[in-house]
Order: C-alpha cells, then sequence, then structure tokens
C-alpha cells in the first residue's frame, strides 16, 4: 500500500517499487498482485471512476499471466453486476476453490467492495463479509478506499477506540501515535519526489508496447 501513498498519479513507478520489494518474499502471483494494489492506490488519487481506476491498475502488471486473466474476468463480473452481493456470488460461484490466503478470490472481492462501497466505514464492512482474508484484505479495502473518497470519509467510530495508539510487532520500530505515523506515511511522496511530476489522467493509459521499466 505505502508504494501506492508515495507514488500518487504515478502507478509505473508504485508498481515497480512493489514488484522490487515483493520478490525478495514472492514470485509470480504473490509480486503480480502486489504491484496491482500499488496501481491502484497510485491511480486512484486522480481517477474517480473506480471500474476505470482498477482496469488502469490492472494495465501495470504481466497480461501473459493467470493473474491479468482472472483479475480481468472479476473486474467483468463486478462491472456487470447490479450490486455487491450478485457481483460477490457470481464471483465465489467461479472462484470458490481459492480461497482463504489464495488471492484470486480476493482480489475480486475487493474490486466489488471498491465499486459498490458508500464510503470507508462501508466498504470494510463489505469486504470483510465477503469473508476469505478478512483482516488484510479488510484492510486493504480501507487503504484504497481512504485514497478514494479522502482522509476526512472515515467516521470518529473507527478511530476512536484506538486513542491515537498503535502496537505493532516489528523491531525497531518505536512509534506509537496513529498520529504521527499517519503524518509520516503523508510525507512518502516528497521523499521520492514525485509530486511535482503527477501526471494527468490522459497519461495513465498504456498498450502491450509500453515501456513500463522493468
Amino acid at each position: 500500500d505505502a508504494y501506492g501513498y508515495a507514488c500518487p498519479g504515478q502507478p509505473a513507478l508504485a508498481a515497480e517499487l512493489a514488484w522490487r520489494d515483493a520478490s525478495f518474499t514472492h514470485r509470480r502471483t504473490g509480486i503480480y498482485a502486489t504491484m496491482f494494489i500499488a496501481a491502484a492506490i497510485a491511480v486512484a488519487h486522480v481517477l474517480r471512476d473506480p471500474i476505470e481506476i482498477i482496469s488502469t491498475a490492472l494495465q501495470f502488471v504481466p497480461r501473459r499471466s493467470r493473474f491479468y486473466e482472472i483479475t480481468e474476468d472479476c473486474l467483468q463480473m463486478v462491472a456487470n453486476a447490479d450490486n455487491w452481493l450478485e457481483a460477490y456470488q457470481s464471483i465465489n460461484h467461479k472462484y470458490a476453490n481459492y480461497f482463504h490466503c489464495q488471492v484470486y478470490q480476493e482480489i475480486g472481492t475487493l474490486i466489488n467492495t471498491f465499486r459498490f462501497a458508500d464510503n470507508v466505514g462501508d466498504g470494510i464492512c463489505k469486504q470483510v463479509m465477503q469473508g476469505n482474508d478478512t483482516d488484510s484484505f479488510g484492510a486493504t479495502a480501507g487503504s484504497l478506499l481512504g485514497v478514494y473518497f479522502g482522509s476526512d470519509s472515515l467516521e470518529a467510530r473507527w478511530l476512536e477506540p484506538f486513542q491515537d495508539r498503535i502496537h505493532t510487532g516489528l523491531s525497531n520500530f518505536h512509534e506509537q501515535k496513529l498520529s504521527r505515523l499517519t503524518e509520516r506515511i503523508g510525507r512518502l511522496p516528497e521523499l521520492l519526489n514525485t509530486r511535482q511530476h503527477r501526471i494527468q489522467p490522459s497519461e495513465l493509459y498504456v498498450n502491450e508496447n509500453t515501456d513500463l521499466g522493468f
């Protein structure tokens, strides 16, 4: 997610950084999913149509991959559905064999959430209700929707129980305030010097001849 925050309007750069990171621990599908999420968050800064955002982000993963094929199929199911339950049933019927922590169905449900969410909180609930890896993808849904709807869109009831505190199991990470962590994440674009190079929506599209730089 952080690479999407760091590269607003720069999906190619976000996908490249995600690829470099994920390649230490993942292969193929795991890497492609990471690239896709980073690109989607980057694109969500500059486009407003959820289907267009997902379709654009998908262009930054290898087209000859199973991940691309299944994600594109799920996108079509969601685009053709009248509501999130209808889309979920279509995705689950076809990809039920890919269950908890198997990314194909979970990416489909994330696309479903993104299209039909009324706000960040509603989207988190819709994502969790679709099952599978509810903690990780509930967080990813909230992350993507937070960028899309904006920082003021999350109701206070989601934040108040934490009392501005965060506890992690990461070694050598001593930040304990959510507000300070949020400020640090907000400075990521400055660290990568991408804000002044933010591209326009018309420049986001790629084709099979586009050099993505990785």
